[in-house]
């Protein structure tokens, strides 16, 4: 039987590529939602809200991954990168399952960010959220 850190990091090494059934499997056999990568605090959430992958994105939050957990670096949020990346449809899930932008997201002018990409939509969205 494979260590739940060994799971949960082959879990963040996949997820990013949004195979529900992967990463369903992963979960089910012990690997941790909400597992960060040691370099930069990312998160499975992270990478799927950045690819808009909606279906794996509401599978780590049913098996309670935090959509509010940031980065280490960066502070970046699952909702910021989803936003900065122009995903409206991930946007509008993580915002209906509770999701904020960090405190740093919200400092350092994030919803101009989106705005000034030519991301309007987003941005209003988002804001209705501060």
């Amino acid at each position: 039987m494979r260590s739940t850190a060994v799971i949960s990091t082959e879990l963040l090494r996949i997820a990013g590529g949004g195979d529900v059934k992967e990463i369903s499997r992963l979960l089910d056999a012990g690997a941790n939602p909400e597992f960060q990568d040691v370099f930069d605090g990312s998160t499975c959430l992270h990478q799927l809200a950045a690819k808009g992958h909606l279906e794996a994105i509401e599978l780590l939050l049913s098996k309670g991954a935090n959509p509010n957990l940031v980065t280490q670096n960066t502070s970046a949020s699952p909702l910021g990168v989803a936003a900065l990346s122009g995903q409206g449809e991930a946007v509008d899930l993580l915002i209906a399952k509770g999701a904020k932008l960090s405190e740093s997201e919200v400092t350092t002018g994030l919803v101009q960010e989106c705005r000034d990409s030519g991301f309007a939509k987003i941005a209003e969205a988002i804001e209705s959220t501060i």
